[in-house]
């Protein structure tokens, strides 16, 4: 199956969160797969810290590919001893040969599925990441992937039992990916997401303040005005003799070429 964009199943997987519940019979089983997650932190935020991945998409992963077993690669839980033989064959590439630390295969792991990319995690985020790391298969059957919903309410049976063998009537036995998520939310509070963007509205650019005068510049704009005042001031003083010359000559001149009235006129 192709895969859809994030857009056109964001809808569905908010409204199957928000319906979700965990089934009674299930909830001692997903309460324990969340406490276990939450008591390794330490090594799920060292590949956080490599990624920028959320610990808790970290541990999720690790639980549903490899059981939660620090022997095996995040990829799809073959043994850290060799490289991956399952797809993607031959991870990680990591300048070494075989064997491994899961905290560099869970990065390579990270990396090779673009995790690392992702600009803004949320929980419609998070589904869309894990259906698309573990296939879309389930989708082209109408089931919703017991990958994020087994152990809840949203999910009843149907599911591959081999590599592209579908049985409608098979019921995964393994928690999936979103009870435990709600559980570790009610648990820890670092798991948890920030506000989301409306979709195609860039982030605004902030407006830097104008500065306000300062002190100095009101020295140096009075020193300006100053010097300015001096200069005309000495050049008025230098050619004081020059206008007063002029000036008479002015008086002179208009004093000759002014009528003369005569009495009786």
């Amino acid at each position: 199956m192709k895969a859809p964009s994030f857009e056109a199943v964001r809808p569905d997987y908010a409204r199957l969160w928000g319906r979700m519940t965990i089934r009674p019979e299930r909830q001692n089983i997903v309460n324990a797969v969340a406490d276990r997650l939450i008591a390794r932190k330490p090594r799920y935020q060292a590949v956080e810290r490599a990624t920028r991945v959320p610990w808790f998409v970290i541990a999720l992963i690790h639980e549903m590919e490899a059981g939660g077993r620090f022997d095996r690669h995040l990829h799809n839980g073959d043994p850290l001893s060799d490289y991956t033989r399952q797809v993607p064959a031959g991870r990680p590439r990591v300048g070494h040969p075989p064997p491994f630390s899961w905290e560099e295969s869970a990065i390579d792991a990270i990396r090779y599925d673009g995790l690392d990319r992702v600009d803004h995690w949320s929980v419609e985020r998070v589904c869309y990441e894990l259906e698309k790391y573990n296939g879309w298969g389930t989708r082209a059957h109408g089931v919703p992937t017991p990958y994020l919903w087994s152990f809840s309410n949203n999910y009843a049976r149907g599911k591959y039992v081999a590599d592209h063998v579908w049985s409608a009537e098979a019921v995964s036995q393994q928690c999936g990916a979103m009870p435990v998520l709600r559980r570790m939310m009610l648990t820890d509070h670092s798991v948890a997401f920030g506000p989301a963007l409306p979709p195609d509205v860039p982030m605004p650019m902030p407006v830097p303040p104008k500065p306000a005068p300062s002190r100095a510049r009101h020295v140096g704009l009075w020193g300006a005005l100053g010097a300015a005042a001096a200069a005309v001031a000495h050049w008025l003083g230098a050619h004081l003799l020059v206008i007063a010359t002029i000036a008479a000559a002015a008086a002179f001149a208009c004093w000759l070429l002014w009528p003369v009235k005569h009495k009786g006129e």
